[in-house]
């Protein structure tokens, strides 16, 4: 039990600036006599007298009542300093005039956003993270600076540890091969992390680190072009400064086209391949840039032709996928979105593939089926279509509306993959680094999900109906984003 002794004594319905000593040594007195004729509770706790004198000697201060009924006021935050990390704070808690009282949230606040982000660096566990973001927000920028200030320490070591990385570099070569799998930078710098720690405070921050990377990208694009293509790569899913991001998008296709030694015609266009990044950094006086790129690569086949449905011998095939989509696929399928943002709007509409990039359908066989898809009640849905084996097809469903999936499929069965959402937002980044995913309420269910009615179907008749259910996913069902698509992934 925490004991509040301004709720103890039930000060907190007299006026603050009425409370004196002699008040409060009153209420303590008649406190002290009701127990003595009847039972009172406390926080599911019964009164006694050593409570009620602890509660004195609590308040012996003008600065203690001054804080003690201020938490009175705002039972939420008061719950939150003591350590529940997910109630939602009173809006106005935070904006406090009020010396004394700031700095006894300050001695709490401060700790405890240290804390959360060294928790979150440690295990990538994010959701504590957001959500006391979300409750400093409620602050002025001042006081963010001042709870964030040891958290900005931990980050700037971080930065600081990038720059020695990229000086080792140039004279250890066998860090290159440490660095291969990238492990160092998903260890120190991890990018759920980093882009959960809020923006009024730590987006400076975050785009040093993005130009840290970027140096390091410099220096290993003629030394190590496969190894500076994976850091590049890593870099533009941290959210940072757009033009900065788009520039470092045109370096990761450029910096492909090398590390993979293909040659392109002077008929290759400009939304797959791009420019050199313009600028990395500004250093002292100095402007650096990514060199050694072919300008002449700054170029597209236009002329490219759709692939086409063809039949044979009563047999109808799917369509065929544009290899635009699956040309990221040696890649690990959290950085192909990434590789390929600039392809992608992030806007959506029923029937839209917004992961496509990241995982691609295969061309499918089979007789021609047709199956309605019933959205959900609440929830939007991204959709994964199996037939069988084969993965036929990738749909936003939003919710309430109707979806004709029309595809040939071998035997007829189908099972799904769904991820339920809701808030798409365009400009939200997605688990494999493509623009726009959903900001709220999201919810991943694999093949053993039953969130579909009926739950598989197995033999699909000449038009069937499959109703989207996200209430039936059971939360000992549902997956963890990074488990969804890792068996996507295995599928796929």
């Amino acid at each position: 039990m925490t004991l509040n002794p301004i709720e103890l004594l039930q000060l907190n319905y007299y006026e603050s600036s009425r409370i004196t000593q002699d008040t409060i040594q009153g209420a303590a007195n008649r406190l002290k006599v009701q127990i003595n004729s009847e039972t009172v509770t406390y926080q599911g706790q019964v009164v006694t007298e050593v409570m009620i004198d602890r509660a004195v000697t609590l308040l012996q201060s003008e600065e203690a009542v001054r804080s003690y009924y201020y938490m009175a006021t705002y039972p939420a935050l008061a719950t939150f300093l003591q350590g529940d990390n997910k109630i939602e704070i009173e809006t106005e808690s935070l904006a406090v005039d009020d010396p004394s009282i700031k700095e006894h949230l300050l001695q709490i606040l401060s700790p405890k956003a240290t804390e959360t982000i060294a928790l979150a660096l440690d295990g990538e566990t994010v959701d504590d993270l957001l959500h006391f973001g979300r409750q400093l927000n409620k602050a002025g920028i001042d006081f963010q600076e001042k709870v964030y200030a040891d958290g900005k320490a931990i980050l700037k070591s971080r930065e600081d540890g990038l720059w020695q990385l990229l000086e080792e570099l140039k004279t250890d070569k066998a860090l290159e091969h440490q660095l291969q799998g990238l492990q160092l930078f998903r260890e120190q710098i991890p990018i759920k992390v980093l882009n959960a720690l809020p923006d009024t405070v730590f987006s400076d921050q975050r785009q040093q680190i993005i130009r840290a990377l970027g140096h390091i990208v410099h220096y290993l694009s003629k030394e190590n072009p496969t190894l500076a293509l994976a850091i590049a790569r890593y870099a533009v899913r941290i959210q940072g400064d757009p033009a900065y991001r788009e520039k470092l998008s045109k370096v990761i296709q450029q910096l492909s086209l090398h590390s993979g030694g293909k040659k392109k015609s002077k008929e290759v266009g400009v939304s797959t391949i791009i420019s050199a990044i313009v600028i990395l950094v500004i250093l002292g006086a100095g402007v650096y840039y990514f060199g050694g790129f072919d300008k002449n690569l700054l170029a597209r086949d236009n002329d490219r032709k759709p692939s086409e449905s063809y039949g044979s011998e009563g047999m109808e095939w799917g369509p065929e996928v544009d290899a635009s989509h699956t040309r990221y696929l040696n890649l690990i399928w959290y950085e192909r979105g990434a590789a390929s943002a600039d392809l992608s709007s992030g806007i959506v509409e029923k029937g839209s593939a917004p992961l496509i990039y990241c995982f691609p359908t295969v061309r499918s066989r089979g007789t021609m089926r047709k199956v309605t898809i019933v959205g959900d009640a609440s929830h939007d849905a991204l959709v994964f279509f199996f037939n069988g084996k084969d993965y036929i097809d990738q749909a936003f469903i939003p919710s309430k509306s109707r979806y004709l999936l029309e595809r040939p499929m071998k035997g007829g069965s189908l099972s799904t993959m769904i991820i339920f959402g809701k808030d798409w937002d365009e400009n939200a980044s997605s688990p494999c680094g493509s623009p726009g995913y959903f900001t709220d309420n999201v919810h991943y269910g694999g093949f053993a999900a039953y969130a579909t009615d009926p739950p598989y179907i197995e033999d699909v008749v000449t038009q069937d109906v499959l109703y989207l259910k996200k209430k039936r996913l059971m939360p000992s069902r549902e997956k963890g984003e990074d488990e969804f698509f890792q068996l996507l992934e295995k599928y796929r």
